[in-house]
Order: structure tokens, then sequence, then C-alpha cells
């Protein structure tokens, strides 16, 4: 019996020696099962949409079947905390956006340091936020009139975001504070269900990622009021920007990227950011998420991690301006 163990190992280990770099480190790990990204948000906004289109790639270049978990809740929070006490095999990941890095600052129970407790893998996409409203519940169709109404009955018009501390909150918050009012803000379990609600006319307005947004504005199920970006956008070239309609300072791009636990080894880092990277460079891939507003992005796991720590202090400095405190 352990001759025939024996003998099956010897044939799996020439088997991941005869396999292509990147493949081969993952030859006997791939037999635990699936791995998973986790999003952690509800299905439905570009988190979710961007892993589903990423993993069938990653398991061909890997070798291994990848899977996307939902393990919304907390702004992100729960599924961030599963992540972090995860082994740093590379069997568990996180893709979220840079909401991820605002944890601490919105919530007071986090059992984790969004930047001590993982280590940051690759940057996947940018992606524009468009200022949009359900066209049956508000009847500014720009800026100037929307900031009268909001003047008038800042209560009537509600906010919907995917979290505490994304981009949606803080542009959202930005723009009561500049006003003098306190906007009606809700707090959603991802971009999906804020969507729906916005469609149905639960809330009023939303400060949405592109990708999600730009069929229900094609359609007319939403209209945009403006783009939070420092340019017009080719997909929206007749929508003006937030600088142009009198908020100068509320250009604010996120991104999205993958992580994994704290202490896992530059090797296997660096393994799964090439696999990664490859999935991203793919001609459907690219296409596809250009047609939903994003723009890829491929750098090397150092210079990611150069840039969060520049996001730290940009953060920090953006939720002492707006006044955000933990709930």
């Amino acid at each position: 019996m352990n001759h025939v163990i024996t003998r099956r190992l010897a044939l799996g280990l020439g088997a991941a020696a005869a396999l292509p770099p990147g493949k081969a480190l993952w030859a006997q790990t791939a037999q635990r099962g699936p791995a998973r990204l986790v999003v952690p948000f509800a299905p439905g906004g570009t988190t979710d949409t961007l892993a589903r289109l990423i993993t069938p790639k990653m398991s061909e270049r890997l070798n291994q079947t990848w899977v996307v978990e939902n393990r919304s809740g907390a702004s992100g929070v729960v599924g961030g905390e599963f992540v972090s006490q995860a082994a740093p095999d590379g069997q568990v990941l996180l893709i979220s956006p840079k909401v991820h890095l605002m944890a601490r600052y919105v919530i007071k129970a986090v059992s984790y340091d969004p930047y001590a407790d993982f280590t940051p893998i690759a940057r996947l996409a940018e992606e524009p936020y468009v200022l949009i409203a359900n066209p049956r519940t508000v009847e500014a169709n720009d800026v100037a009139a929307l900031i009268a109404a909001l003047r008038s009955s800042p209560q009537r018009y509600a906010f919907g975001y995917p979290s505490l501390g994304s981009v949606s909150h803080l542009v959202a918050a930005s723009m009561g504070k500049s006003l003098g009012i306190e906007p009606l803000t809700i707090a959603y379990r991802g971009t999906g269900p804020a969507m729906s609600d916005l469609i149905a006319g639960t809330i009023a307005l939303m400060v949405a990622p592109m990708a999600p947004a730009i069929d229900l504005i094609r359609s007319r199920q939403v209209k945009a009021l403006a783009v939070a970006t420092a340019e017009r956008l080719p997909a929206l070239p007749d929508v003006p920007t937030l600088s142009e309609s009198g908020f100068p300072s509320l250009s604010n791009v996120d991104w999205l990227a993958v992580w994994g636990p704290k202490r896992m080894s530059p090797s296997l880092r660096d393994s799964l950011a090439e696999a990664i990277r490859l999935s991203v460079e793919d001609a459907a891939i690219t296409r596809r998420m250009q047609e939903l507003g994003l723009r890829p992005v491929v750098e090397t796991p150092v210079r990611f991690e150069a840039l969060i720590q520049s996001e730290r202090a940009a953060n920090e400095r953006l939720v002492a301006e707006v006044g955000i405190r933990p709930e």
C-alpha cells in the first residue's frame, strides 16, 4: 500500500514538473478541491461581475478550478474577515474595490487590519462613477436643478450606496457637506441591491460604478446627471463632470484588486499575480471590461503595495474632511 502511495506521489510530482510555470506550483493543491475568490458583496455589482470574468481564465492558468463565493455583509467586512483568517496557501483570495482599505474608518467592530493582515496581489481595473437618478422620482435633469431640490427638501431624495466607505458613500457625503446639508443616505449589501431599489424608486439617487450603471442609462431606466471623473467619459460624452457642475474636488475613480491573507510567500503571490495578469490581458476579457467602462490595469505586486500605502494617507484625510465616524 505504501508503495502505491509513493508511486502516485512520484507520478504527481513528475506531472507537476512538466507543467508550464505557474501551473506546477498548483499541481499538489489542486487535489483539495476548488479554490475560492471571495466577493464581499451581493451578486450583481462590478466586483462580482469582474470575479466571474477572470476565474475561468485563472482556472486555466493555474490548472485548478476557481469559484466565486459571495460573502456579503457589514460593508464588505464579513468577506474580508473570512479571507483574513484563511491559510496563506493561495486557496482563498479576496477581490474588492478600494473600499476594503476603509473598513476601520467606517466600522467600529473590525477584527482585522486591512493593511497589515493581507497580502496585496494585483490590481485588475479602474472604474469611474456616475451620479444617476430615478427618472420617476427625480425631476431634475442636471446637477444645478438637483442642488436646488436637495436644498429645498434634503430628506426627500435618498442616496443609496453599496457599502460604508465606498466611493459612492464618500462622494455623496462630500456633496452634502459642500452644500451644507445632510442628505438621507442608505447603505446596502452591495451595488446590485442598491441598483434594484433605485430602479424601483425606493431610493432616488446613487453615485454608481459605471459597469452596472451603463446599460441602465442606455435603456433609460435611470438618468445620468454627472460623472465623478476629471474629464467626460467616451461612453457618456454628453454627461458633464461633477467638476463642470460646481464640484471641482469630487473626482474619484475607484479600483478593484485581489488580496490574499498575510504571510503569503513572495513566490506564491507572484504566481497568482501572473495568472491574474494573463487573465486580464486576455483579448475577450479586455474587450468586455472596456464595454463595461472599466480600464484594465496591469502592474506588479510591489507597485500595488506602494499604491496602497499612498492611499492610506489620502483615506485618512478624506474621512476627516467629510466627518465620517465608525458606526
